[in-house]
């Protein structure tokens, strides 16, 4: 039975679409979808809109009520932020079907960049980014702006990202008056074998199989030029006495990071760097090449960056050490292609490139196989990857069947991280693509665990990215497969990979509201000692803030910096930021794998796939505990990790003493702290009897009679850790003796014989009995005797292995006496 049916579709923006009368069968087989190009839609690139619907044979698509496309695939853009209704009406002869979906349209970051700049060989220039929250460099660094010494002329790549947008600029160094090896050539690509890989038309809608150096129409190999060449080894040869004699680079990987980026390697190639013998008239191998690779960064029919990489594998030994990077074992060669200019189309294409040859100064590897059947182990080699496949389908054919693995010495771009990962290991990640339409696999990674710093192996997992500048999720395919040095997982799609470790149940949760009910800014302390950390926030009066942390029993590893040896088994990880200034004082002793106190350090890093940096501590006393400080000033903020490492030599506690250079009543006494433990800057506060008070680190003051008198140094470090020193300065002479005009003369000299010892050294006429006292700075007594001295002479007057510092020798004599200064070194 059919029925005549009219059907009014309403909007959010109470926009009504009629459908026209048309019959309707029961059931309507018809069932409408579509699906976007990219998870998340981003204003001002190109989106497509994939028609998914079943048994339908025309649509139409709206966007917020307004009729804007018949194709079956859609593309769209979006120029501004903000919210759409998309809604596909699928029809077939007879029904109709109706799918809305509602999507977020979140701003795409404006990068701003700094402008191609020129530096002199040996100096350094700093790039600055704008206009997105995270910026991601093409050397791994990350952060607003970064400082570069590049040694050659090197273009630089940072990818920007704002809420899972990203956008990508380049910035060009030439390093002027270089001493490193440089060439550059000019040649010919052909490109054949066309593949039809975008059947919707946007943008490059064919790629090629191969990429050579012969002409199709008469089999003639072009050998690229030299304009310009420069290197130590052969500095007598003109450039024109250099060539490039490239072969064969095939298809091996490409990927549409969204509808605006595309991604295309072209790999195994290899080659030569010939010079010409003027001696023998022949062309000689000067550089011999192997695996070359191409690798293309494109956008909308325009090649965004392109360049070649690839190893030096033979050749001349001298020429190939100047294009050796010290510490790498692989010597490598990159090339930055500077023109790309189409000369023809038709059934191949022909292109005009040059190219630019340099040194490498971050390495990294690129490896392409075959894909010839299921069931065969494919070792990408040097990438420590390999992958074995169960089932694949590639509509291009058998013949450009091909996988390609890159390896980079250091993290992923990426915007975010989950939540469930404690640690991402930061110096390998892998860029794992194909020619393939779709397929199903085992890849493993080699790894090496003595690089991760953890005991935690059984916590690690592979992260993934389905595009750069993804969050880094952990990989939901599970089980693992682990096998000594290896970890290996069943997947279906390809992405960037790089390994971490994942968290346990936090032991402890803290969630805490911190009120100053006071009426001025003062430090506010919660004491969480089921956690090992207590927490202080120097908080204005009438403000309340929160503290959120978790407390996690696991060594998440990563990085070590110097000086430390090892990660302890627990780690906190902060949830909130504050504008507030915050202590934290750490109990070492709670954490799983502690040993002895002193020899801790306090290391922080903002998440988790950052190096570790170790924050200066104050190591204090707290009643019978003790414990590490660290102040996070108001200019940082404490969301983050905190991590406790062992180091080789431990830190003292935060102590004070106090050195007197002692004089007689009436003159100035100095008064010279001396501290062990803290961080500087140190803050002191001095009090005492007989007026004393000063904040300077070392004050003088004048005693007016003789006496003890008691005073207190307070001393307060960076970390507002306090140490605290009471002591008596003793006074027991009077100004007006001025005793190297008296007779006898006396004089205290240290023995520098390292006996340690003071001398007295003595001139008098008459045989003279003395009494000698000998005092330290605290005026305790050391020594005393009686001697008989008589003419000029010097002896010892105290023990020998005296500690160093400042002693006082007093000598009576007779109804007098006089007070001799001495330091002891």
């Amino acid at each position: 039975m059919k029925t005549k049916a009219c059907f009014f579709v309403c909007l959010m923006q109470l926009v009504c679409i009629s459908i026209p009368d048309f019959s309707l069968a029961q059931p309507c087989p018809v069932t409408a979808g579509f699906s976007t190009s990219d998870s998340i839609t981003c204003s001002g690139k190109a989106v497509i809109l994939t028609n998914t619907s079943q048994n339908s044979y025309s649509q139409n698509w709206y966007i917020n009520g307004i009729l804007s496309d018949s194709t079956l695939n859609f593309i769209t853009v979006f120029p501004v932020p903000g919210v759409k209704q998309i809604m596909l009406i699928a029809y077939d002869s007879t029904c109709a079907d109706t799918l809305v979906k509602t999507f977020q349209i979140k701003p795409s970051p404006v990068l701003t960049l700094t402008g191609d700049t020129a530096v002199q060989f040996g100096s350094s220039v700093t790039l600055n980014a704008g206009g997105a929250d995270n910026y991601f460099w093409s050397n791994g660094l990350s952060g607003a702006q970064i400082t570069v010494s590049p040694t050659v002329t090197s273009t630089f790549s940072v990818m920007a990202g704002n809420d899972g947008c990203v956008d990508v600029g380049y910035v060009k160094i030439i390093v002027l008056n270089s001493n490193k090896p440089f060439f550059h050539f000019s040649t010919r690509f052909y490109a054949e074998k066309a593949q039809n890989l975008n059947p919707m038309g946007l943008c490059n809608t064919a790629l090629f199989e191969k990429i050579s150096c012969v002409n199709p129409l008469d089999s003639v190999e072009i050998l690229g030029e030299c304009a310009d060449a420069k290197n130590q080894t052969f500095s007598s040869t003109a450039p024109s006495g250099f060539r490039l004699d490239l072969d064969n680079f095939s298809l091996s990987f490409r990927e549409s990071f969204d509808a605006n980026r595309k991604k295309i390697i072209y790999s195994k190639g290899t080659g030569k760097i010939q010079r010409f013998n003027t001696t023998s008239s022949q062309w000689e191998t000067a550089l011999e090449l192997d695996d070359l690779n191409l690798q293309f960064l494109t956008g909308c029919r325009n090649l965004l960056h392109g360049k070649m990489h690839g190893n030096i594998t033979g050749g001349n030994a001298s020429l190939m050490n100047e294009f050796a990077l010290p510490g790498f074992p692989i010597v490598q060669v990159t090339a930055e292609i500077t023109r790309f200019d189409t000369l023809q189309s038709g059934s191949f294409e022909e292109y005009a490139v040059e190219f630019d040859f340099y040194p490498v100064q971050t390495p990294s590897i690129t490896q392409g196989a075959s894909v010839t059947g299921t069931g065969n182990t494919l070792n990408f080699g040097p990438t420590g990857v390999s992958l074995n496949f169960d089932s694949f389908i590639n509509s291009s054919g058998s013949d450009s069947s091909f996988a390609t693995v890159t390896w980079f010495p250091f993290a992923p771009p990426h915007d975010g991280i989950s939540d469930t990962l404690a640690t991402i290991f930061n110096n390998d990640y892998w860029e794992i693509g194909s020619t393939l339409d779709s397929m199903n696999f085992e890849v493993c990674f080699t790894y090496d665990s003595t690089k991760f710093h953890t005991n935690n192996m059984d916590m690690l997992t592979i992260t993934v990215q389905k595009k750069p500048g993804d969050p880094l999720t952990v990989l939901d395919l599970k089980p693992y497969k682990k096998s000594g040095n290896l970890i290996c997982v069943k997947a279906d799609h390809f992405s960037n990979w790089s390994l971490g470790v994942t968290k346990p149940d936090a032991r402890v949760k803290i969630d805490t509201a911190y009120d100053n009910s006071g009426n001025q800014t003062e430090f506010i302390f919660s004491n969480f000692e089921e956690s090992g950390i207590n927490v202080g926030l120097n908080l204005p009066a009438g403000i309340i803030d929160t503290v959120l942390f978790d407390r996690f029993e696991i060594n998440p590893g990563g990085d070590m910096p110097a000086g430390v040896k090892k990660f302890l088994g627990a780690f906190w990880e902060f949830k909130t930021s504050s504008d507030y200034c915050t202590i934290l004082d750490i109990s070492d002793s709670t954490v799983p794998d502690f040993s002895a106190h002193g020899n801790q350090r306090v290391l922080y890093r903002p998440d988790p796939i950052t190096d570790w940096t170790e924050i200066p501590a104050t190591r204090v006393r707290r009643g019978m505990k003790e414990q590490l400080r660290v102040l996070i000033d108001t200019n940082i903020r404490r969301k983050g990790q905190y991590l406790l490492a062992e180091a080789e030599n431990s830190i003292p506690f935060f102590e004070a003493g106090v050195m007197i250079d002692t004089a007689c009543a009436g003159t100035a006494v100095k008064f010279i702290p001396v501290l062990s433990g803290g961080v500087p800057p140190f803050t002191f506060s001095w009090s005492g009897e007989s007026n004393f008070s000063s904040a300077l680190q070392s004050p003088e003051h004048i005693f007016d009679v003789t006496g003890a008198y008691n005073f207190q140094l307070n001393v307060k470090d960076r970390n507002m850790g306090e140490a605290i020193y009471n002591g008596i300065v003793t006074i027991d002479c009077m100004t007006g003796i001025r005793e190297e005009n008296e007779t006898p003369y006396f004089e205290a000299i240290s023995d520098l014989s390292n006996e340690k010892q003071i001398l007295l050294k003595y001139k008098t006429s008459n045989p003279l009995p003395v009494n000698l006292s000998v005092f330290d700075v605290m005026g305790k007594l050391v020594h005393a005797e009686k001697i008989n001295i008589q003419g000029d002479g010097i002896q010892p007057v105290s023990p020998r292995n005296l500690p160093t510092g400042i002693y006082m020798v007093k000598i009576d004599y007779f109804s007098r006496f006089t007070i001799k200064r001495v330091i002891v070194y």
